[in-house]
C-alpha cells in the first residue's frame, strides 16, 4: 500500500552566500528536469521559500516546519542538534 501525505512541503534555504548552496544548485542544474537557474552560492531570488542563516539557521527553520525540506553540510548536521 502506498501512503500519500497531505502535508505541504516547505522549502528552506540559506540566506547567506555559501559553498553548500553552490554545491546544491550545481547538483540541481545537472539533475533536476526543469531547473532553470545557474549554479551559485546564492539561492535564486525568484524562488520564494523560508530561509535561515548558515547551517544552524536552516536546521532551526526545519525544526519549526512540519513538512520542511532543506540542504545542509552533512559534516555539521550532527553538531547542531
Amino acid at each position: 500500500m502506498r501512503r500519500i501525505s497531505s502535508t505541504d512541503i516547505t522549502v528552506i534555504h540559506r540566506s547567506d552566500t555559501s559553498g553548500t548552496t553552490e554545491n546544491f544548485t550545481e547538483y540541481l542544474e545537472e539533475a533536476a528536469y526543469n531547473w532553470e537557474w545557474s549554479s551559485s552560492g546564492d539561492w535564486p531570488a525568484d524562488l520564494t521559500a523560508e530561509f535561515g542563516s548558515g547551517t544552524t539557521g536552516v536546521l532551526e527553520e526545519l525544526a519549526r516546519h512540519d513538512g520542511g525540506i532543506t540542504y545542509a553540510d552533512a559534516g555539521q548536521v550532527g553538531r547542531t542538534r
